[in-house]
């Protein structure tokens, strides 16, 4: 008997070297129940534990930092006025956390900060702001949370996990609602952003490029849009530097704004910006019907490029799936843009289809249903072109 188990001895030794266990697995966490008289920085002390939240606490100012490897489990209980240091720590039960924020979590739902469904008087954009600084995975659950005062700004790689509707209430201060900037994305956006205020956006005077949605020098990344509407811009996407390049957008609907989508780019420090290589697929574009279309030009998409050269564009490379412009008196407007394609598109309603200007070339654009592509402003166009302009048929001609 004493042989066979030498035997497993041996074997397990000579195995050593290729079984690895990883910390989180051989390492338990043990569970710790807050107690209600002390003060949290006194009891969150030891790595790998789970704290359990189940009174009210008030830092009264201080720091809590959180150890390595540790979970806060909510069950009834809040922590406010002062600041959590995180180390990595897990969130789970309810939490509920008025402080401010420091460290990393694995991800972060906006209603643990201290977002209020259905409450006008808060201001979802701050409490994004706070979320996105310390994790890559942003929650915004269902629900419809308020805008009020500040421009919700996104940076860096993230996960945006966007469920519930944000209405953006700037009828007092003007400001674009949401800017996703900088680093590879996924937007799965599957709720609304939606402006309240639409005189803001058109009273002569007044009127501002608000912007619902601005993609930033995003490049490599999956975004899809779902709903945007009543802003002066549904969609902005603009490089500088860099440029925002190579990304691919599924979109829904953007409707009630002068412009669906606009691509361009800007100058930053010296450089002059890129907006190329985007692909969109999809995308319903129009004017609701309560709308003054008279006093207003719709357009469905605008790549507009601001810096050009006789050969080459900075706005160039764009791909539009079966886009759907009803409604929309100018649907697509090129300006300095190259090497456009807008395939199986659907187009009523409109007076003109495409307005090219500036040394726009090399346009490939085709119709699935609709008429308005059959006229094509060029009054604009320079008379030299570089290359072949192509025009509006399913079986396009030079």
């Amino acid at each position: 008997m004493l042989s066979y188990y030498k035997q497993i001895v041996f074997i397990l030794f000579l195995l050593q070297p290729y079984i690895a266990f990883s910390a989180n697995q051989i390492v338990k966490k043990r569970l710790v129940e807050l107690k209600k008289n002390v003060s949290l920085p006194a009891q969150i002390k030891s790595e790998n534990t789970i704290y359990k939240v189940i009174d009210n606490y008030n830092l009264l100012g201080a720091e809590l930092q959180m150890p390595k490897n540790c979970v806060l489990m909510f069950d009834g209980g809040s922590i406010e006025n002062g600041t959590i240091c995180f180390s990595g720590t897990e969130l789970c039960g309810y939490p509920q956390i008025n402080c401010k924020l420091k460290g990393s979590i694995p991800k972060g739902d906006i209603t643990w900060f201290g977002a209020i469904r259905d409450d006008q008087e808060s201001d979802v954009g701050t409490i994004i702001n706070k979320v996105q600084a310390i994790t890559r995975h942003i929650i915004i659950p269902s629900g419809v949370f308020y805008q009020k005062n500040e421009a919700i700004r996104i940076e860096g790689d993230k996960y945006i996990d966007w469920i519930g509707t944000i209405v953006c209430m700037c009828s007092k201060k003007q400001f674009d609602a949401v800017t996703v900037s900088s680093g590879v994305v996924t937007l799965d956006m599957k709720g609304d952003l939606i402006c309240k205020s639409k005189a803001i956006n058109y009273d002569k005077g007044q009127q501002t490029d608000i912007c619902g949605l601005v993609i930033e020098n995003v490049n490599n990344s999956n975004l899809n849009v779902r709903n945007i509407s009543r802003f002066n811009i549904g969609m902005k996407v603009f490089g500088y530097g860099g440029g925002c390049a190579y990304n691919t957008f599924n979109l829904g609907a953007i409707r009630n704004c002068n412009n669906g989508i606009l691509i361009t780019q800007r100058d930053k420090d010296g450089k002059k910006g890129w907006a190329n290589e985007n692909t969109f697929i999809g995308g319903r574009f129009g004017v609701g019907s309560s709308w003054d279309k008279e006093k207003r030009t719709t357009h469905a998409v605008v790549a507009k490029g601001i810096y050009s050269d006789d050969s080459y564009n900075k706005v160039n490379s764009l791909y539009f799936l079966r886009p759907c412009a009803e409604g929309a008196f100018v649907p697509f407007v090129f300006h300095n843009a190259s090497m456009i394609s807008v395939i199986d598109c659907r187009t009523e309603g409109g007076t003109v289809g495409a307005k090219l200007s500036g040394k726009t070339n090399r346009i490939l654009m085709t119709n699935s249903y609709g008429n308005s592509l059959e006229n094509l402003d060029t009054s604009e166009l320079t008379k030299k072109q570089n290359w072949p302009l192509y025009r509006n048929t399913s079986n396009p001609t030079k």
